[in-house]
């Protein structure tokens, strides 16, 4: 919560914050969910000159990167 409170604050909070932030924590009912990603989607970008293109507007994805996969400059 440190760490989303300084994202928050613009600028990272000291450590005399921390008992606040723990209290505001608990009196919010707040938990703190840890995601870990798997891959990267890479798509191009696309865009729209005039609303009546929205029909040909495509939506695939041009790639998938796994993020345990090896480096091919590295291998």
């Amino acid at each position: 919560m440190m760490a989303v409170a300084g994202r928050m604050s613009g600028q990272p909070l000291g450590e005399e914050a921390r008992p606040h932030i723990a209290a505001l924590s608990d009196r919010e009912n707040r938990v703190v969910i840890r995601c870990r990603p798997y891959a990267t989607f890479a798509t191009p970008p696309r865009h729209l000159h005039r609303n009546d293109q929205v029909e040909e507007l495509t939506r695939w994805v041009s790639g998938v990167v796994g993020w345990d996969a090896a480096n091919p400059a590295t291998t």
